[in-house]
């Protein structure tokens, strides 16, 4: 009798699971889109009122942002997989003290990249050739950027501990509420009268509700306490400062990406060229995360269903990284298909005055790229989830040194342009994914880990 409950118990458990997995996708599939609309409403009202010059400003801030959360050393990745495992043993204590290890541990390296936010200011802004007016507005800002990248860093903790906790569908909602609170706010203060403080208060006020919020509901879950947490667990620092170095060295090879390029763009073309870049490259990524957006919640199941990874585990995740690719097909096709035929004309209907002849080739070019990086992505979760997250670093190592090695090429033989440097970002996505797929058929026909 003891032996069936446990069996009911044990498939009531699963079907929960999979109901759960399947919000996720769902959450994660319908905030991507809900941003993507946030996206198209905020580019051209930003042009519109800021310009290209003084929106370039705010783009190269927000790049120094993605050079301080660095400083999150890879732990968020961490923290979900390990909280994974833990949450999937039924040990609450051991959820708590991993929470509390990363919490301490991203204070400390947060308030250490802060530090050298304000010690190098100038250095940054020489660094990226401005002058007069907006080097000025970039000093003045450059230091309320690393606060919020303190912040953030904090918050995304508690973030990462929720998506652990297989609630990857609340951390969908947490992103999507802070780009329209973002935008509502920065569209409010500038039609005011604001420049580019107006963007920078939005973000701010974004994220400390939402990251609030999110903190909220990790209590709920698992009664934490933040002024009550357990002694530093050194054994449990270690574990996430070990998985998250490896998330880290992802994270400096994809500075050798976009904001690479943008450092390129900003010191040869000026900043007027960057929004043109960086409407293509995120608008691009912005079609692949629509595609790609639910099956983010592959991570948290492949980490708890490899916990033992036996022929019948492997299978089932080969099951899951096929049904991801087929579905991610399903999509892409159609869509990248219509956006690369109707570039020109879309863009002058977004755009409106606001458009430039630069940009619908390049914003083809990053469609193709990230078209082919989306065929990767399923490899990349699973890699993720397992634990394999060397696989994930060579292909990162892989997308940012061929990128890097192509910018510097045409930098020093030829006249730098947009297009130049978005073909250098597709040929890396295309190599990296060649990587992932080859290394994705070789761990799940052996049981060799890589």
């Amino acid at each position: 009798m003891l032996i069936g409950n446990k069996q009911k118990l044990g498939t009531l458990a699963g079907r929960l699971l999979s109901s759960q997995l399947r919000i996720n996708v769902v959450s994660g599939m319908t905030t991507a889109i809900v941003c993507t609309v946030v996206l198209a409403v905020a580019y051209p009202v930003y042009l519109d009122l800021l310009g290209y010059e003084k929106y370039g400003v705010w783009l190269i801030l927000t790049t120094v942002l993605a050079f301080a959360q660095l400083g999150g050393l890879g732990i968020g990745s961490a923290v979900t997989k390990l909280v994974a495992e833990e949450h999937g043993r039924g040990d609450i204590l051991g959820v708590h003290r991993y929470i509390a290890a990363a919490f301490v541990l991203v204070c400390v390296s947060g308030a250490a990249v802060l530090a050298i936010v304000l010690a190098l200011r100038r250095q940054i802004v020489e660094l990226f050739a401005l002058t007069g007016e907006n080097a000025q507005t970039a000093l003045c800002l450059l230091p309320y950027m690393g606060l919020l990248s303190l912040c953030m860093l904090a918050g995304g903790v508690f973030e990462a501990a929720l998506s652990g906790l297989g609630r990857m569908d609340l951390t969908s909602y947490r992103g999507l509420s802070a780009r329209v609170m973002n935008l509502c706010i920065s569209i409010g203060l500038l039609h005011l009268g604001g420049g580019i403080e107006s963007l920078l208060i939005g973000r701010t006020i974004a994220e400390l509700v939402t990251h609030l919020a999110v903190f909220l509901c990790v209590r709920r879950m698992t009664h934490f306490r933040i002024l009550r947490m357990a002694g530093l667990d050194l054994s449990r620092c270690k574990r996430l400062l070990s998985f998250g170095g490896t998330i880290l060295g992802n994270s400096l090879l994809s500075m050798l990406v976009s904001p690479v390029n943008k450092l390129v763009l900003s010191r040869h073309l000026g900043t007027a060229s960057l929004p043109v870049y960086e409407m293509a490259f995120t608008g691009s990524m912005q079609v692949k995360g629509l595609v790609i957006a639910g099956h983010v919640a592959m991570i948290p199941e492949i980490s708890r269903l490899s916990t033992e990874l036996t022929s019948q585990v492997r299978i089932r995740i080969r099951k899951l990284c096929l049904r991801s690719l087929q579905l991610i097909l399903l999509l892409a096709t159609p869509a990248y298909g219509v956006l690369l035929i109707f570039t020109p004309a879309l863009l002058k209907l977004w755009l409106g005055d606001g458009f430039t002849e630069a940009q619908p080739q390049t914003f083809r070019i990053m469609l193709m790229g990230t078209f082919i990086s989306v065929l990767g992505n399923p490899a990349y979760h699973m890699f993720i989830g397992m634990g394999y997250v060397r696989c994930a670093l060579m292909a990162h190592i892989i997308e940012a040194v061929t990128n890097l090695i192509i910018v510097l090429f045409v930098c020093t033989a030829f006249q730098i342009t947009v297009t130049a440097v978005a073909w250098s970002s597709s040929i890396g996505m295309a190599a990296a994914t060649v990587h992932l797929v080859l290394q994705k058929r070789h761990t799940l026909r052996d049981t060799v880990t890589p």
